[in-house]
């Protein structure tokens, strides 16, 4: 709130999780209650009352039904300055779990259509495998990075530090 009242931005999304909408046993809206009333006093020095505040709309959405390969349900507010809450909608949703014929709505997408692409295919071969690796169990699938030689050597210093090293720095 301290930012959006120093910048009065035109628009400012939130994004949170799901529950935040019907959390609490008492009050189930009290945060999102006093966030929208926050956001609806927020003012300008050179506007009227007619344009001051935001106007918003918050719902849950699902990331799938906008083309994002994963199923990640939150709640999302969009914030803008100087309207009523009828003139903010959130965009209309692109993709649908299993569209009718005809739909206008795409299938979701999986991970699988997005990551195995020719452009980000690299040669697994160039990692080391996961074999023989003192304090790791073995696992000849999992390959990692070719790390230049002085980031080795910082995480092989890391791994050498006590466990309670944070602490003697602030000592």
């Amino acid at each position: 709130m301290k930012f959006v009242k120093q910048g009065t931005p035109d628009v400012v999304l939130f994004e949170n999780v799901e529950g935040i909408l019907t959390a609490g046993e008492d009050d189930p809206t009290a945060y999102v209650d006093w966030f929208q009333g926050q956001m609806e006093s927020i003012t300008r020095e050179e506007d009227s009352e007619a344009t001051e505040g935001y106007g918003s709309v918050l719902d849950v959405l699902n990331a799938a039904n906008y083309g994002v390969p994963q199923r990640h349900r939150r709640t999302i507010g969009l914030f803008v300055y100087g309207v009523d809450d009828s003139e903010v909608e959130l965009p209309e949703q692109t993709h649908t779990e299993d569209p009718d014929e005809g739909s206008e709505r795409e299938p979701w997408r999986k991970v699988k259509h997005v990551i195995y692409r020719d452009d980000l295919k690299q040669d697994f071969d160039l990692g080391k495998k996961q074999v023989d690796i003192e304090g790791y169990p073995d696992d000849p699938g999992h390959r990692t990075r070719r790390h230049r030689d002085s980031t080795i050597e910082m995480i092989r210093a890391i791994r050498k530090l006590p466990r309670d090293a944070h602490r003697l720095s602030k000592e």
